[in-house]
């Protein structure tokens, strides 16, 4: 028997003919929701499943399989790319389409590159693989019916040659080669993830959701406990954006990809946008006659647990990923207990579960990538619907980038959309600016009369101060003589050694609670629990922040103060505000300027906002919309970097050796950290533990995939005890090094458990140099 995967232990092993198999159908299937031009789907499902059976049709080689049984070997062992030499030169049809599958066979093992034709120490010794393979193949008469044995390296090379010289031409260009771009990471995600659950055993049964919208609605009843007249216009918005769901006919909903939902904080947006996704997944299954995903991705961390806790009332089967993502935690182990480890990984890594909670960057850094860890996922995305929430912590710079991504995602794989916030930016406008003028981007809003639940919102109003406060010690003193001694407050600020310096004023006469990112995760957790205890019991208290507040955390205060930020940022704020609108109208929401913004904040967006806010005396949240409809045309601009990596996916440019120019692999949605460390803090002996054993097993020369897995576990725990700070001043107050503490070099630093007093407290981190501080 010739095996495609052997466990020398055992002396069992998978046979080569079943894992090509079942590769090759899964393959195939479930691609009704596609719709690439250079390939008809009868077209295409062939080509998937050709590829699938191709894959690994190199395993056959004598080289290999002794290889499988003793791990022994050179290169003559490898097997991508005489399996996708074979591929090509037997697929029939020779063009682009066909040049991709064989690209994603050939790099199926590792990252994803067009630089196949620079791999020639490689090709010198196809084909001495080859004649392997077709002794194999006369020793092995099941192969025969399957596999033809043609085979040409002149005719491989220049077929490579030809296709990478087209993709880099104008003409490519010039007929939309993004299409190339989505079609190979289509090809490239699916083969993978079908080729790694099938060789672990985890493609035996499917997950279904089950949930009915009389099930969320039922949720819906029983957890609105707020004013009549709140839960009344939440009732009211939810059944409005139903029916703009239902009136679409047959033929329009096939038209119709992307979705709005434009509404006030506080109106229940998140489980009305549930109850729509719920419902357009209903019409897809009709239209496309196969099952995607609820894929729901919001901007921070801290909002996934309150989503995951909405979700898991209604739906069976939650799957939450992100990278500190509990590995425990999902509803596929709570089930199976038996599932180890590093299949629990894989699992997680290939979102297995009809409904999956990520972040921004999970989700957008899947899709602009060349890593194979994080392509696995992709293709789960054709014919699912995505809700992106709070649309508006985009980056403005990159929504010309990704808002044309969505529209490509919603043309080529037929996901459905929906774009929710309370401050709905102009990414129709912005994405227009990269996408061809034959094809730009449209929106169907779910609740057309958001302006008229603007116009009656009388829950708060932004007041600009700029006149009154400039400093701490002036803020300090301004809250003294605005803020009744009743009221609960919250304070805004932009940078950690600010929030410090006015928790620290404060505390000598009020009760304050702190909170950012200067205090590790699980602390974090801990003081939004203690705030809302303290809301729901209405001690007055003082809550002081960094912008880590703003978008998701459902807290009620009665009064507001926020230093000058971009307009979309202190709206969020204004949302945390009589959230519920039973305080009374037009709580304020001051806004001052320290001079802070410019330390967090791009110039052009704060300045634009400063123009705006002075030339208002008060600005009440009936007139919230206007403004920042005004404020998103202003900004409206695209940064050329971000353009150079819509031009780099256009001609399947992954990396780049080029000064000042950026390739596919540089996209990051989050600001490069190169100049902070990260510092555990061993606040337990627990924790203690944890990281030892942490470092036994980078001790380890060679980890297999089980020893792997436990270490992400493990490295997922102590991420939550961890916070990270600039290195520019850090020497005065510096921790041990990982090394001296645990042996092994790793690029963090520890506060031992009986030193955490020295560098830890109630504000987080201490450090005597206030430029260490991430903001």
């Amino acid at each position: 028997m010739l095996y495609a995967h052997y466990d020398k232990t055992s002396q069992t092993g998978q046979a080569l003919t079943e894992h090509l198999e079942v590769v090759a159908k899964k393959m195939g299937e479930n691609i009704s929701p596609l719709h690439f031009k250079c390939s008809s789907n009868d077209r295409l499902k062939q080509l998937l499943s050709q590829t699938g059976y191709y894959h690994d049709v190199g395993k056959l080689m004598k080289s290999f399989q002794r290889y499988l049984k003793t791990d022994k070997g050179g290169h003559e062992k490898d097997h991508a790319l005489i399996s996708a030499g074979l591929f090509s030169t037997n697929y029939k049809a020779r063009e682009i389409d066909g040049y991709l599958a064989m690209l994603a066979i050939a790099k199926h093992h590792g990252d994803l590159n067009n630089d196949i034709a620079m791999e020639n120490n490689l090709f010198s010794q196809l084909t001495n693989q080859y004649e392997d393979i077709c002794q194999q193949i006369e020793a092995y008469p099941e192969y025969k019916e399957k596999l033809s044995t043609t085979f040409d390296l002149a005719v491989y090379q220049k077929f490579i040659q030809d296709n990478v010289s087209y993709i880099r031409s104008k003409r490519n260009l010039s007929m939309n080669g993004v299409e190339s771009f989505f079609l190979l990471q289509y090809i490239f995600s699916k083969l993978i993830w079908a080729d790694k659950l099938n060789s672990a055993g985890l493609d035996k049964k499917e997950s279904v959701n089950t949930t009915k919208l009389a099930d969320i609605e039922r949720y819906i009843r029983e957890k609105n406990q707020q004013a009549m007249a709140v839960n009344e216009k939440r009732e009211t918005i939810r059944r409005s954006v139903l029916e703009k769901v239902d009136a679409l006919t047959e033929e329009e909903f096939g038209k119709t990809r992307i979705f709005q939902l434009t509404a006030p904080t506080g109106t229940g947006k998140t489980l009305t946008s549930i109850c729509a996704g719920l419902k357009i997944m209903e019409r897809m299954q009709k239209l496309y006659q196969c099952r995607g995903q609820i894929i729901t991705a919001l901007p921070f961390i801290n909002i996934l647990e309150q989503t995951k806790i909405d979700y898991e009332a209604f739906f069976a089967d939650v799957l939450v990923h992100y990278s500190g993502a509990d590995l425990n935690a999902t509803a596929e182990n709570k089930s199976e207990h038996e599932t180890d480890l590093q299949k629990k990984l894989l699992l997680m890594s290939a979102w297995e579960s009809p409904v999956v909670i990520t972040t921004f960057v999970q989700f957008f850094e899947s899709i602009l990538t060349d890593k194979n860890k994080r392509l696995i996922k992709l293709h789960k995305l054709a014919g699912s619907v995505v809700i992106l929430d709070e649309v508006q912590t985009i980056p403005f710079y990159y929504a010309p980038l990704l808002g044309a991504v969505i529209q490509h995602l919603a043309d080529f794989y037929g996901t459905r959309f929906i774009l929710m916030t309370a401050t709905q930016p102009e990414i129709v406008t912005m994405a227009n600016r990269f996408l061809p003028k034959d094809n730009p981007m449209h929106t169907y809003e779910l609740l057309p009369s958001y302006q008229e639940y603007y116009s009656e919102l009388k829950r708060t109003k932004i007041i600009p101060v700029f006149d009154k406060v400039e400093d701490n010690e002036a803020l300090v003193e301004f809250i003294k003589a605005t803020k009744e001694e009743d009221q609960s407050a919250l304070v805004v600020v932009n940078t950690i050694r600010q929030s410090i310096e006015v928790y620290q004023l404060l505390k000598e006469d009020y009760q304050v609670l702190y909170l950012s990112t200067n205090l590790i995760p699980v602390d974090r957790k801990a003081v939004i629990k203690e705030a809302k205890a303290l809301l729901k019991q209405k001690v007055p208290f003082i809550l002081v922040s960094t912008q880590t507040i703003e978008a998701g955390v459902d807290l009620d205060f009665d009064i507001g103060y926020r230093d000058l930020a971009p307009l979309e940022s202190i709206i969020q704020v204004a949302g945390r505000i009589n959230r519920a609108g039973d305080k009374g109208e037009y709580l304020p929401l001051y806004v001052f300027d320290t001079g802070s913004a410019k330390s967090v904040y791009d110039q052009y967006p704060r300045q634009e906002t400063s123009k705006m806010l002075k030339a208002c005396e008060s600005i009440g949240e009936d007139k919230y919309l206007s403004l920042i409809k005004q404020y998103y045309q202003r900004i409206a601009k695209s940064e050329q970097h971000e353009r150079q990596i819509y031009r780099a996916m256009h001609v399947l440019e992954y990396k780049t050796e080029v000064k000042d120019c950026l390739a596919i692999r540089d996209f990051s949605l989050i600001e490069n950290q190169d100049n902070v460390k990260t510092v555990l803090i061993t606040k337990t002996a627990q924790v203690q533990e944890k990281a030892e054993e942490y470092a036994q097993l980078l001790e380890e020369e060679h980890l297999d995939f089980a020893q792997k897995a436990k270490l992400k576990q493990l490295l997922t725990e102590l991420s939550r005890y961890t916070v990270d700070i600039r290195v520019a001043n850090l020497a005065k107050n510096i921790p041990c090094k990982f090394a001296d503490v645990h042996r092994v070099e790793l690029d963090w630093y520890v506060v031992q458990l009986d030193e955490v007093k020295n560098y830890y407290n109630e504000t987080g981190f201490m450090t005597e140099s206030p430029q260490a501080f991430v903001y």
